[in-house]
Parts: C-alpha cells; sequence; structure tokens
C-alpha cells in the first residue's frame, strides 16, 4: 500500500485542482493558520487556568478561619453528645460485617 498522497490527488473544496504549486502554497496557508491558532489559544487556555488557581489561592472569597472552626466546635460537640450512639451503631455494623465473611467462608 502507498501511504504518499501526492498534492493533485487532494481533492478539497474551493481549491483549483489543475495547478498542484497553488494546492500545495494553500495547504501550508491552511496548516499555518492553524498551528498558529492552536498555539494562541492553547496560550489563552494556560493563562487562564493560571488565572483562576491564583484567584482559589490567594482570592478574598471562600471560607474564613473563624467559620471553619465554628464547624469543627460543632462537630465535635455533635460526636461527644451522641458517642453512646455511635458506638452502638458501629458495634452493630462491624458485628454483621463478621457474621456474613464468617458465613462466606
Amino acid at each position: 500500500m502507498n501511504s504518499t498522497i501526492t498534492l493533485s490527488a487532494l481533492n478539497l473544496p474551493g481549491f483549483p485542482s489543475d495547478n498542484g504549486d497553488d494546492i500545495s502554497e494553500k495547504i501550508i496557508k491552511i496548516h499555518e493558520k492553524f498551528r498558529y491558532g492552536f498555539l494562541y489559544y492553547g496560550m489563552r487556555f494556560k493563562n487562564a487556568i493560571k488565572n483562576h488557581v491564583h484567584y482559589l489561592l490567594n482570592g478574598e472569597s471562600g471560607i474564613g478561619t473563624i467559620e471553619l472552626v465554628l464547624i469543627l466546635v460543632v462537630l465535635i460537640a455533635l460526636v461527644i453528645v451522641f458517642k453512646g450512639r455511635i458506638n452502638d451503631l458501629l458495634t452493630n455494623i462491624f458485628d454483621q460485617i463478621d457474621s456474613s465473611a464468617q458465613s462466606v467462608y
């Protein structure tokens, strides 16, 4: 199988098919436009991601230290209040897992 394709075999819409040099010049121009277009938009995408990460790390929005401390205090208080029920629930769950595992083996 011949892997080379001659430019005269390319039948692109909008291109004259009689002059091979004209087609090759147009194909080269299109290739350059695509190459520089991808480079341009690739750089824009990279800069947008970089700016977004910078905003997330250094921005003013988000959760503050006081809010985080208050949430942790509430969670710790809930764990202390419901410690007995949590222990009973986890014990029952692990007992069921253990009995199910023994029945499999």
